[in-house]
C-alpha cells in the first residue's frame, strides 16, 4: 500500500547477532528475513543488533550471508554498544562495503525486551571514528555534542558518549559535576539570571563545595563567560 502511494519504507531485523529468547542467530536466517523485507519493497533494510552482543567476526559473517541475497548499498548498519564493541563492528561492516549507519545522540536507547541492553552507538563517537578515517559526513560533531548535553539535561541523564564526555573534559580543563552543570543550565536557560537564581546557586556550591574552577567550567560548558554571568545576561 505504501509503495502505491509512493512512500519509500525501510526495514528493520531486529537481534541479527544475538537473541535474549534464542541466544545465537544464524547469519542465514538474518539473510533469509531480510530477503523477505527486500522482496516487499523496502528500499533499505537496516542490520540490527539490537542487543549489542556481536563482535566484529560474527558481524562479517552475518553481513556476507545477507550480501549474498540483497546488494550491500541496500543495507545499513544498526549496532548497540551492550558490550563496548559497537564501534568495532561498526568499521567491520563498512569494510565490507556498507555504508549507512544508524547511531543515538549522546548513546541513547535501549531494549525493551532485553534487560540490560545499553543505547545504540553514539553519534558523536561515529562521527570521530568516521573522520579519522578520512570520511567525511558533513555533520558538525560539536553541533552534535551540543545536542546531546542539551537532551542529557531535560532527561536528568549524562551522555554515554565516550568522545564527547573526553572533548568536555578536556575543554572545561576541569571536571565538572554533572548535577551542578544542570542547576546552572535550568538557571541560565532564558539567557538571564537573577539575583535570587544566583543566591540559589551560590548555596548550592557552598553545601556541594563547588569551587571556582569548577564553577567557571560549567558556564564555559553552557557557553556563557564570567563577565555575562556577572552582569546577570548573555
Amino acid at each position: 500500500a505504501a509503495l502505491a502511494e509512493n512512500i519509500k519504507v525501510r526495514g528493520y531485523v531486529s537481534c541479527v547477532l544475538g537473541c535474549p529468547y534464542e541466544g545465537t542467530i544464524k547469519p542465514s536466517a538474518v539473510a533469509d528475513v531480510s530477503k523477505a523485507l527486500y522482496d516487499m519493497g523496502c528500499y533499505e533494510i537496516s542490520l540490527g543488533d539490537t542487543i549489542g552482543v556481536g563482535n566484529p567476526g560474527s558481524a562479517v559473517a552475518m553481513i556476507r550471508a545477507v550480501k549474498e541475497k540483497i546488494p550491500v548499498e541496500h543495507l545499513a548498519a544498526h549496532f548497540h554498544d551492550t558490550y563496548g564493541q559497537a564501534l568495532v563492528n561498526l568499521l567491520a561492516a563498512l569494510q565490507e562495503g556498507v555504508a549507512t549507519i544508524d547511531s543515538a545522540v549522546g548513546g541513547l536507547g535501549g531494549c525493551p525486551y532485553a534487560k540490560g541492553a545499553t543505547g545504540n552507538v553514539a553519534t558523536e563517537d561515529v562521527l570521530y571514528m568516521l573522520a579519522g578515517l578520512g570520511v567525511k559526513t558533513g555533520v558538525n560533531l560539536r553541533h552534535v555534542m551540543e545536542a546531546g548535553a542539551f537532551v542529557g539535561r531535560v532527561l536528568g541523564k549524562p551522555t554515554h558518549s565516550r568522545v564527547a564526555n573526553s572533548i568536555w573534559r578536556r575543554s572545561a580543563g576541569v571536571r565538572v559535576s554533572f548535577h551542578y552543570k544542570e542547576v546552572l543550565a535550568t538557571a541560565l536557560a532564558d539567557g538571564n539570571v537573577t539575583g535570587a537564581e544566583k543566591a540559589l546557586i551560590e548555596q548550592y556550591r557552598l553545601r556541594h563545595n563547588i569551587g571556582g574552577e569548577e564553577h567557571q567550567a560549567a558556564l564555559r560548558s553552557l557557553g556563557w563567560s564570567e563577565s555575562q554571568y556577572d552582569r546577570g545576561h548573555k
